[in-house]
């Protein structure tokens, strides 16, 4: 049984591509092509009787040669689809590209920092502690919340897709449930959780710097008025801030036990 293949089938292979390439220019034998690709006339004339099978390459007779041509009207088969691919392609770039300059866009800039609570600090820590006491549970409620807090962790997945429940107890009794899934997790990079009522992405950010580690630690929020809204009634730039200290202390302290 022959196995009938296609253009594309046929273009699948770079020794078949090479040989059409050579067809573009010039009519020309199966040994004359083994020469310029340095393979055996054998391989050369299965490749041929594929292409020729297909359409892509016609075999003349030329007193006592056989030259090969390619088949003009058969590649605008291939040209059609690659113009079709281009044309999808050129759509997704332009969308791109209009992405891009609406990021770049200082407005558009002003108003994702107008939504941003965000704050950076170096300790004086290798980044795999620092790594550790941001992703291990029996570090976490050791310094977890503004000052005078304590925490609970119900349940840490650590995992992209996994859920995060934390409980915060203020000093007058009130708890603070909270629960987040992560979201994104580059192993001593990055952490991106999606936190839920209120609703806000965290990403913390962890970059090297010989001895030390600095934290980009950032809180984007749908509206700015929510923003706002979190920072005027439950002070949480200031709490922020203090869970810094409260982790640069502990880190510290750490160091000083091992």
């Amino acid at each position: 049984m022959v196995m009938r293949r296609d253009i594309f089938q046929a273009i699948a292979d770079p020794t078949r591509r090479s040989i059409l390439t050579f067809l573009a220019s010039q009519s020309i034998t199966a040994g004359a092509i083994a020469d310029k690709v340095d393979a055996a006339r054998s391989t050369i004339s299965k490749h041929l009787q594929i292409l020729t099978a297909c359409g892509l390459v016609e075999a003349n007779q030329r007193g006592r040669e056989i030259y090969y041509e390619i088949k003009i009207d058969k590649m605008k088969e291939i040209d059609v689809w690659l113009d079709q691919l281009l044309s999808i392609w050129e759509t997704r770039f332009d969308n791109l590209d209009e992405y891009i300059t609406k990021f770049k866009n200082p407005e558009t800039m002003d108003e994702i920092t107008n939504r941003e609570m965000r704050i950076t600090r170096t300790f004086k820590a290798p980044i795999e502690l620092m790594w550790e006491v941001w992703t291990n549970p029996e570090h976490i409620i050791n310094w977890w919340g503004p000052k005078v807090f304590t925490s609970t962790i119900e349940k840490m997945d650590f995992k992209e897709g996994g859920e995060w429940r934390l409980t915060m107890h203020g000093p007058d009794g009130i708890n603070y449930p909270n629960r987040s899934i992560f979201k994104e997790i580059i192993p001593l990079k990055k952490i991106v959780f999606e936190h839920f009522n209120p609703h806000f992405i965290t990403t913390v950010l962890f970059e090297p710097k010989g001895d030390e580690t600095q934290i980009d630690w950032s809180l984007l929020f749908d509206t700015k008025e929510m923003r706002d809204t979190i920072i005027k009634a439950h002070k949480a730039d200031e709490g922020q801030r203090q869970n810094l200290e409260r982790l640069e202390k502990y880190l510290s302290n750490l160091q000083l036990e091992s």
